[in-house]
């Protein structure tokens, strides 16, 4: 055992190493682009070249033969954009649809559907327009890259519907027709007709008949004589004999027709003819007829142009609108002729799973300009009070179109045609900068005069300057007014570089301590600072320094005592004026005690005051005065240029005017008159913005010419601009849309038929001088009145009057009548009898037989009709619709409501029902109409802001408010109301009044007017009043001013006290200084003082108990505190869009009291700084929608119930404040009426032949045409659907068949063979995928039933022919209900016509019960339940051993249960049985094993062999296959499961 595996082995590993042992081939890429630095010839191409074995896999390149490598280069031509003339893509044809390798699974194939998808594949090559010159290998063909470089490569393959095989699909059969003999034998037969033939090695039709015998009853009685039937033949073809000496006559030739006759009897024989002719009552008929000899239609071999195919969405696509194209008649059919073929085509536009190569974007236009305005209502600019532009929150807007994907010239689609995707926006936010222009405060004073330099060494006065300053108050936006200067100087010659800071002066103390009174000495500080007020060393200032140290005379008791003096007063002129006068500041002091007779006295009243001159500057008598610039115009080319930003140009220079004007009169002065102060720039560099010119896409394609022929139809293409001009560029066109007259249609033309008169003479059939024969007459087509090409009446007039009629010429023994007169009028209008008459004509007058007036009747009457017309009321009324401009509020009316309408259809109807036009009523209009109204939207109207309310602090951080209020709310969609309370909104912005803003300020106090006298009666008490007055800081930089007193806040100061003239001896002390400052870093403890120092001692020499004061510093701490944001505030000139909030910061103490900022900062507290921030005020943005669409077409082709509808497309969301989208969005109103028509047609009566013979005969049948809502009878060519040759439809064979009342047919002679005649043409049958059909080609079918009995008869026949359709119809099993064990199951058309095939087999539903085991007993079937049961009135009975049953029988049967007797194997028998392997012999073993041996071997040859093929395509295993099927589409679940059990078994 061990050598035969290891000579297994052995073999196995040559047979692999053979495998191995084959050959290796090189493999090459495709070459590369052509590289190269210049255009043409001269450059190189490099491909890839590798190794490859037997397998396809890559080896080392040692392998293959090196003499055989391929070249990896070659020269090339480079190509370039110059060289696109010498390239074109070649496109080759279509080939035939093929399947997809792996697409379809066997079960695909069974059924046409959206699976049966193949590929369709086409040759798209490059080539040289010039051969060979670029390659002169190639044949002209060059490497697709080169075509690439200028067009995009057509498709090379696309998908297509595999042709599947179709079964024949047959009708059910009929019921069994009536008994072929009333006696006797006969036979009953039934038929089925052909619906869809078979196709593609579909299954073959089956018999269209079945025969059976008919259970008469009934025996014949014996006939003695045999029965003899004339057989009538069918009419010859007509011909016309011609005659050599007869003249051709004008007209339509005429010919005849002949048939002859036979004669057979009951057992179809032929005998005599004379033997049915000797039969009693035979009349024989005619055997010749005139006839119009037979002209065949002729057309043009080619259609017409198809129409293009409009541009749609995918979705639309599919819908597969339809187009129609035609071909025209040359020549009628005329005298039985062949009729002419289908005389127009449709076609579907796309459909099926066919996609649009092209693909389509949307596009933008530019931005409009920012606008304010667009986001106010009426209502509001009405009443807006903002003077110049708005600006700030505005919104602009863009066009939205959809363009082909890289159309360059932006040329506009249909809007569907993008609608896979959302559209851009076309309205967005955006802002109006808004123009601030620089505002600044007042000037301020001069400054002292400040020298240029400073001299070391020395004090003395120099040149210098003096500077006023100003500060801003408002920054100017980049479009506003700059900002002037903030520094003004001017030059001064009195500067000193220091001077001395002389300190407070203290009280004075006596020399004479005893005393106390009399000279003294009063001590200040006296420091040399410099312009910064920094101190620095004394010699700075000059050998001359004040004294520190200064005398004083302290008054004695009795010596008149005067006050400190008061501050100055402000100064009466700020500046030296014309007349060179100076201001002045004054100063006084007051008497405080009263001198005694021999004390020093007071001095007189002008020693009490004093002054100074102040205002020692001169005067600004002018100013230079500046205007505005002036346009930027382009600067020479000296200018120094500047970095030009990005739609910036060039560089320009703008010039202003400046002068110099004399202030108090406002007149110009020279130019030295503001000598003293910088002139002002008069020219400053500008920008000059680039010009941009207006472009705009080109226009879009023409629409469609309304195909109507009221009016004067026209149509229109459009354009959009994609860019505004700006900057003086080309301005753009006026008129974006073009509008054309459109070609009238043909059928709008007045084509109409004439005829000429009936020939005098009625012309007979050659050799004929009596008998049936025909007038004839000429029938021309005219257009207006000239004549044209008898297709146009064909196509577009009505049906083509008759060329020939029947007439007689009298014979010998015939009675002849005219022709019928004309009706005579109504006995009774409407209700009355017409009466028309003939007579007799030549000799016949006299004849008995002739004045038999039931034969040749002379009189004949009718009826009398006439319409009356009326109209009709159809359905109900429409909603009330609101045109374009229904959303204006303009358009309100005084109640509220916009005017609308409501439409209902109606149609205008004669007596019987009939519809006809409109005007027949004497109606415009086939809707009418009735006033509506809808409840207008009311957008929010508010009042206007009131001022701002003052702060509700005078001190500190407060609030300001403003309100509004509701004055109109919204209603039914208008903009909304913003968030309100009671219909009030209040907003709030911060507000903060330094403490330092506003203060209180007091004079000196007046002298003390004594009202208790007291000693000489020159002292004692009395009051004393000071003016106290509150001011304001102007600017932080400008003098105070005064205000209004209710601006300061706390106790102000005292405006009068109480007051004492002491007298002579008294002690007198001056005013409290100020307390002295706390330290910074207060602690409990810390002290502050004041003092008052003694103006005059008492003789006693008492001091006061009270000249220094000493309190505890109040240790207070200090904390800013920031407000809450205010309201968002804007631009005056603004409604939206950016602004600011602001909050107040207020430094606090701990006691609540509001300090000045700088108490915070005295102590470093960190300050806040983010008290301003950004914020937006939301614009308002509307509902935009698009205009109103077309009108679609009805929703219906016919009937009362039809729709029309439009829609506006929503383009623009609004906002939360915005106004909502109108609700009506979407418009239906009824279609115009126009009725569905049905064409009925009765079943063909029985094939009768002329005197109820057998042989050539007719069939005869009832065609209308009715209106399907009421059955009234119309014209038949209300039921054509073609469009053209409407009237005229019966020249084509199918026009002809649809209207055929009277057929040939053939009445079966005894003994014949015999087919029933053709049915009806089937419904044309189209492919269809997903119940939309793929194409408009189909087929349709007819058939006749072979109904003989006797042998050798031909079968069935079927006849087929292509057909245009647009119905899908779809095929689905039916069934009935179960009835003991039975259903019935049937396939049905989507239509509900019952037929045969059509439904899949493998999913054909049950139609018995199977159980398991079988329901063999008599009387049983297998239920519902999977179990057996009796049938309906049997009782079962049951084993009582295994529970099956054992009978059905009658209830009042009686049963006896035998015993069960089990089928078990006797035990005492033998075993007559044996295994499989006891009955083979010994030697049979070796021999098998051998076999099974060789077996291994050769099919481990066959492995190697084939091992490399395996590697590469290994094949499912049977499992697999079964394993992947989907058994649920065809089994139910049993099932299923049986079948994978025993799959896995």
């Amino acid at each position: 055992m061990k050598r035969l595996m290891f000579l297994l082995f052995v073999i196995f590993c040559k047979c692999c190493n053979n495998a191995q042992a084959q050959g290796y081939v090189w493999k090459t890429g495709p070459w590369g682009k052509c590289q190269s630095t210049g255009c043409g010839h001269g450059g190189l191409q490099n491909r890839a070249v590798w190794c490859i074995d037997f397998e396809g896999w890559t080896v080392p390149n040692e392998n293959c033969n090196i003499d055989d490598k391929p070249p990896i280069r070659r020269d090339c031509f480079k190509v370039c954009e110059q060289h696109s003339y010498l390239f074109d893509w070649e496109i080759g044809e279509w080939n035939e649809c093929r399947e997809k390798e792996d697409s379809l699974s066997e079960n695909q194939h069974a059924y046409c559907g959206p699976e049966s998808v193949g590929e369709q594949e086409r040759r798209v090559i490059c080539r040289e327009k010039v051969t060979n010159y670029v390659d002169t290998d190639s044949d002209g063909i060059v490497q697709d890259y080169i075509c690439k470089l200028f067009s995009v490569k057509p498709l090379t393959s696309k998908k297509c519907l595999l042709p599947c095989k179709q079964d024949c699909i047959v009708s059910t059969f009929s019921d069994w027709s009536e008994c072929s003999n009333p006696c006797g034998n006969g036979t009953q037969t039934r038929i089925r007709e052909v619906i869809i033939p078979a196709q593609l090695t579909g299954k073959s039709c089956p018999s269209l008949s079945e025969l059976q015998p008919c259970d008469n009853t009934k025996e014949c009685p014996p006939s003695h004589s045999p029965s003899y039937y004339l057989k009538i033949g069918e009419w010859s073809a007509c011909s016309v004999q011609a005659i050599d000496d007869m003249d051709e006559t004008p007209g339509l030739p005429v010919g005849q027709q002949l048939r002859e006759f036979a004669c057979v009897n009951s057992n179809g024989n032929l005998v005599s003819l004379q033997t049915c002719l000797d039969q009693e009552g035979m009349n024989v008929p005619t055997s010749y007829r005139p006839c119009v000899p037979p002209t065949n239609c002729k057309a043009t071999q080619e259609f017409s142009e198809w129409k293009v195919c409009p541009a749609k969405s995918f979705q639309e696509f599919l819908q597969s609108s339809t187009l129609t194209r035609t071909r025209a008649v040359l020549k009628i059919p005329m005298g039985g002729g062949d009729r002419c073929p289908a005389l127009q085509e449709t076609k579907t536009c796309g459909g099926g799973i066919q996609k649009l190569e092209t693909r389509f974007i949307w596009h933008v236009s530019a931005w409009s300009q920012c606008s304010v305005t667009q986001l106010l209502t009426a209502d509001e600019l009405k009443y807006l009070t903002v003077s110049g532009n708005l600006c700030g929150g505005g919104v602009r807007y863009r066009d939205t179109f959809c363009v082909k994907q890289n159309d360059t010239t932006y040329a506009p689609v249909e809007n569907s045609l993008c609608s896979g995707g959302p559209s851009p926006n076309i309205v967005e936010e955006c802002n109006v900068p808004c123009t601030m222009n620089c505002e600044v405060s007042p000037w301020s004073v001069w400054s002292k005069c400040i020298p240029t330099t400073c001299p070391v060494g020395t004090n003395a006065t120099s040149n210098g300057i003096r500077e006023r300053k100003r500060v801003i108050l408002v920054e100017p936006s980049s479009d506003g007014a700059k900002c002037p200067d903030l520094t003004e100087s001017m030059d001064c010659d009195n500067g000193r570089c220091f001077q001395w800071d002389i300190g407070k002066t203290g009280s004075c103390i006596p020399l004479n301590t005893t005393k106390l009174c009399g000279v003294g000495n009063k001590t200040r500080t006296v420091l040399c600072i410099d312009n910064d007020g920094n101190t620095v060393s004394d010699s700075a200032c000059g050998s001359y320094k004040p004294q520190t140290s200064l005398g004083c005379w302290l008054p004695c008791p009795g010596d008149c005592v005067l006050g400190e003096w008061s501050s100055w007063s402000e100064c009466s002129k700020t500046c030296i004026g014309k007349n060179n006068r100076t201001g002045s500041m004054f100063r006084n002091r007051s008497i405080v005690a009263a001198p005694s007779e021999n004390g020093s006295q007071c001095p007189n009243r002008r020693e009490l005051q004093q002054s100074k001159p102040c205002g020692l500057e001169p005067c600004l008598f002018f100013q230079w005065v500046t205007y505005s610039w002036g346009s930027c115009a382009v600067a020479d080319a000296a200018s120094r240029p500047i970095e030009l930003a990005e739609g910036v140009c060039q560089v320009g220079i703008q010039e202003r005017k400046v002068e110099c004007s004399r202030l108090e009169r406002n007149k110009t002065a020279s130019e030295d008159r503001c000598g003293d102060f910088k002139k002002p720039d008069t020219t400053q560099e500008c920008t000059i913005p680039c010009t941009q010119d207006c472009h705009v896409s080109a226009y879009s394609e023409f629409n469609a010419c309304p195909d109507t022929c009221h009016d004067t139809p026209t149509r229109h293409r459009y354009r959009y601009i994609l860019q505004e001009s700006k900057n003086n560029g080309k301005t753009c066109p006026n008129n974006l849309y073009d509008r054309r007259l459109c070609e009238v249609p043909e059928h709008c033309n007045e084509y109409k038929w004439t005829f000429g008169n009936w020939d005098r003479d009625c012309k007979l059939p050659s050799r004929k001088t009596c008998g049936p024969g025909l007038q004839t007459r000429d029938v021309v087509c005219l257009k207006g009145q000239e004549a044209t090409d008898i297709d146009f009446c064909l196509k577009y007039s009505s049906e083509m009057p008759v060329q020939s009629k029947p007439c007689d010429v009298m014979c010998d023994n015939e009675c002849l009548l005219t022709n019928w007169g004309k009706w005579g009028d109504c006995t009774n209008v409407c209700k009355g009898i017409q009466t028309r008459t003939r007579r007799l004509k030549g000799n016949k007058k006299v004849n008995v037989r002739c004045k038999d007036r039931s034969l040749f009747p002379t009189s004949d009457t009718r009826p009398c009709e006439c319409d009356t017309f009326s109209s009709v009321s159809f359905g109900n009324w429409s909603q009330c619709l609101l045109g374009l401009q229904s959303t204006i509020q303009g358009s309100c009316k005084v109640d509220g409501t916009i005017s609308g309408l409501k439409y209902r259809a109606r149609v205008c109807q004669n007596q019987e029902g009939q519809m006809f036009p409109i005007g027949r009523c004497d109606l415009e209009e086939d809707f009418e109409t009735m006033d509506c109204s809808l409840p207008c939207p009311v957008n929010c109207e508010l009042s206007q802001w009131t001022p701002w309310s003052s702060c509700s602090k005078t001190v500190g951080a407060g609030i300001k408010t403003r309100t509004r209020h509701v004055v109109k709310p919204d209603k039914n969609g208008g903009r909304p109301c913003p968030p309100h309370n009671e219909n009030q909104i209040i907003e709030e912005v911060s507000c903060y009044t330094s403490p330092d803003q506003f203060f209180w300020k007091a004079g000196p106090w007046a002298d003390c007017s004594l009202q208790t006298f007291e000693g000489n009666g020159n002292c004692g008490s009395g009051t004393q009043y000071r003016n106290v007055r509150c001011y304001s800081k102007a600017t932080p930089i400008a003098d105070t001013i005064p205000t209004y007193d209710n601006l300061c806040s706390g106790v102000p100061p005292s405006s009068y006290r109480q007051c004492r003239i002491a007298c002579s001896d008294e002690l007198i002390v001056g005013e409290w200084s100020e307390w002295t400052e706390c330290p910074m870093e207060c602690k409990p403890g810390n002290l502050r003082t004041r003092e008052r120092a003694v103006l005059r001692y008492p003789s006693t020499g008492k001091t006061p108990s009270d000249s220094m004061e000493t309190a505890a510093c109040e240790c207070e701490r200090y904390n800013w505190i920031q407000s809450d944001f205010g309201a968002c505030e804007l631009h005056p000139k603004s409604i939206c869009g950016q602004g600011k909030q602001s909050r107040s910061l207020d430094c606090i103490s701990n006691l609540g009291v509001s300090v000045p900022w700088s108490v915070c900062q005295k102590y470093n507290l960190q300050q806040p700084t983010d008290l301003v921030k950004k914020c937006t005020v939301t614009c308002p943005v509307d509902c935009i929608l698009s205009e109103w669409s077309e009108w679609t077409s009805c929703s219906r082709t016919c009937g009362l119930q039809g729709i029309m509808s439009r829609s506006r497309q929503k383009l623009q969301e609004p906002n939360e404040i915005g106004q909502a989208c109108p609700t009506q969005r979407f418009q239906q109103k009824p279609c115009p009426v126009k009725p569905c028509y049905k064409l009925v047609v009765d079943e063909w009566g029985y094939c009768q032949a002329e005197n109820g013979y057998c042989g050539q005969g007719s069939r005869k049948r009832q065609v209308r045409c009715t209106q399907e809502h009421n059955g009234a009878v119309v014209k038949d060519n209300k039921c054509v659907t073609e469009r053209y040759f409407k009237n005229n439809i019966n020249i084509t064979a199918i026009g002809f068949e649809m209207f055929q009342r009277e057929q040939a047919c053939t009445v079966p002679c005894p003994g014949e063979c015999q087919l029933t005649e053709w049915s009806k043409w089937s419904p044309c049958f189209i492919m269809c995928i997903n119940g939309q059909p793929s194409g408009s080609d189909g087929i349709q079918s007819r058939s006749r039933a072979s109904i003989s009995v006797m042998k050798n008869c031909q079968a069935d026949e079927v006849d087929a022919r292509p057909c245009q359709g647009d119905t899908c119809y779809t095929f689905t099993w039916q069934t009935g209900r179960w009835y003991e064990g039975d259903r019935q199951v049937w396939c049905q058309r989507s239509d509900g016509v019952n037929v045969t095939g059509g439904c899949l087999e493998n999913k054909k539903p049950e139609e018995m019960k199977q159980c398991e085991p079988p329901c063999t007993v008599k009387n049983s079937y297998c239920a519902q339940n999977g179990k057996c049961q009796c049938k309906t009135g049997l009782k079962p009975f049951y084993s009582t051993t295994s529970g099956d049953i054992l009978r059905c029988a009658s209830p009042d049967e009686l049963i006896t249960e035998k015993p069960y007797i089990r089928n078990v194997k006797n035990q005492t028998e033998p075993d007559d049985q044996k295994g499989i392997f006891d009955s083979i012999p010994v030697w049979m073993y070796p021999t098998a094993g051998g076999a099974l041996l060789i077996i291994i071997i050769m099919l481990i040859l066959i492995y190697c062999t084939c091992c490399g093929k395996q590697k590469k395509n290994k094949q499912p295993t049977l499992q697999q296959k079964h394993l992947e099927l989907d058994h649920s589409i065809y089994w139910d679940d049993t099932a299923k499961r049986k079948y994978m059990d025993g799959v896995h078994v």
